[in-house]
């Protein structure tokens, strides 16, 4: 109810306007906006500036357009809004594309974020998750020899420090959240793996898995696919079962989602599920192995993953 004053002042001179104006940016029709939030004769009479939408509506509206309430209600953060949009969308290609120099640049050039009274603590968050994927792509790139000496550890403890410092958000749960969190975890995740703490990692994961059913499987699949990666590493040791139903769930989402990140990953750890004890498939289980293979080595080919492909080409070779 706090909102209610807000909204009546605001609506026809900032709400309406904006909505209709976010809505019609990302060319989607009223239909698609409002599928699975209210009904499209709502959203119509919205935009028309006629009817004040109940809070959940018009959360759910935000989330499918990626704006903030802030943005919605208050006509002074325009400017704001689009500042944290561009730095989101900036981070997220150059942690894609591990473009660390202008990411170092992007992170230097808001690093205001951190103690900003205007940002809202989960954008605060964001800051930091994009700071720890930085410490994380940096320790990556380092020779075996670094990454065993005292800048790979500085890399590794700045890394987990800052990431763990990120999980701590607001109650509510939202796609953007919950997505948000997901993504730390996963960097965690690679921390852990390469420092060998699986239940380190299986803490974290183990707190977010009830709320993933708020992601649409097509738009989060690269965090979903690595979620799946991470959480059948966890269970490597402990839970065969376990360990190969998250393999195939996560290769599942890859192919019907069309998503190939880390799915040559996803393969070869499934190859590695049909070896015996001596690093050897068994007799009946050859020809499933050899074929899991393939598809491993055919996925980092197609995508020049060349270092992984490389390794894959040895394990063959020995077998």
């Amino acid at each position: 109810m706090k909102y209610k004053q807000k909204f009546s002042t605001v609506l026809k001179d900032v709400l309406a306007e904006r909505i209709k104006k976010e809505r019609e940016l990302r060319n989607f029709t009223q239909e698609k906006l409002t599928s699975g939030i209210c009904s499209q004769s709502q959203l119509s009479r919205l935009e028309q500036g006629i009817d004040i939408p109940n809070t959940i509506s018009l959360i759910g509206i935000c989330d499918k357009l990626d704006i903030s309430l802030k943005y919605l209600i208050d006509e002074n953060q325009t400017d704001w809004d689009r500042v944290l949009a561009d730095f989101e969308n900036k981070a997220e290609e150059y942690i894609a594309f591990k473009n660390l120099k202008e990411l170092e640049n992007l992170i230097a050039r808001h690093d205001f974020f951190r103690d900003s009274e205007d940002l809202d603590i989960v954008h605060k968050q964001y800051y930091r998750y994009t700071l720890g994927a930085y410490y994380v792509l940096r320790y990556e790139i380092l020779t075996p020899e670094e990454k065993a000496g005292s800048q790979g550890a500085f890399y590794l403890a700045q890394a987990e420090i800052i990431l763990v410092d990120a999980i701590d958000f607001c109650n509510y749960k939202t796609a953007f959240v919950i997505s948000l969190k997901l993504k730390i975890f996963n960097y965690l995740g690679v921390i852990y793996y390469w420092s060998n703490m699986s239940q380190q990692a299986l803490k974290f994961y183990k707190t977010i898995e009830k709320d993933l059913h708020l992601l649409d499987t097509l738009k989060y699949a690269r965090i979903l696919a690595t979620y799946y990666y991470y959480m059948a590493w966890c269970y490597k040791s402990t839970n065969a079962n376990k360990h190969l139903t998250y393999l195939e769930d996560g290769i599942k989402l890859c192919l019907r989602t069309r998503c190939v990140h880390t799915l040559d990953a996803l393969y070869y750890s499934k190859f590695c599920t049909y070896l015996n004890k001596d690093g050897k498939p068994s007799s009946e289980k050859y020809s499933e192995a050899i074929s899991t293979l393939d598809k491993a080595m055919a996925i980092a080919e197609l995508f020049d993953n060349q270092n992984f492909l490389s390794f894959l080409k040895e394990v063959k070779n020995q077998l």
